[in-house]
């Protein structure tokens, strides 16, 4: 794919949490080619026991799971202090779980099913941010 950086993640300990096989094997094929290091995968249970000594960069967590969703998993990541990104994946048209999943802390949302381009453009926002903040201005009176 022409544009895309291989250097992205260069290298980056990525985590994900979920029990999709096809959508993790998308997801770790799209990671590969912005350049990610190590990527683990499972369970919610197993990966969050393994969140101290794995130390990842970023998470990926589906939205649902069971028996553990992937707003539980990110609320109890930030009960416990974990400020990695995270990214969680909800089906494409569901508003609420967009919203249920910004408010239990993910930082962005990516919809399935997703392209390579979705998933680094989401990447892109979370690893360089724009440090310029948007301009507002407010007009008072006629």
């Amino acid at each position: 794919m022409p544009g895309l950086s291989n250097n992205l993640l260069k290298g980056a300990r990525l985590m994900l949490i979920g029990e999709r096989q096809l959508a993790r094997e998308l997801l770790v094929s799209s990671l590969k080619q912005a350049g990610a290091g190590t990527t683990i995968h499972g369970p919610a249970h197993e990966m969050l026991q393994r969140l101290a000594e794995f130390k990842p960069q970023m998470i990926f967590c589906e939205y649902d799971m069971e028996p553990l969703n992937g707003c539980s998993c990110v609320q109890h990541m930030r009960k416990h202090k974990v400020e990695t990104p995270v990214v969680m994946l909800v089906h494409k048209g569901d508003a609420a779980a967009v919203t249920r999943s910004k408010a239990a802390g993910a930082d962005q949302v990516i919809q399935i099913p997703f392209t390579v381009a979705d998933v680094l453009a989401t990447v892109r926002r979370i690893v360089s941010p724009d440090p310029t903040p948007k301009r507002r201005e407010l007009y008072f009176g006629d």
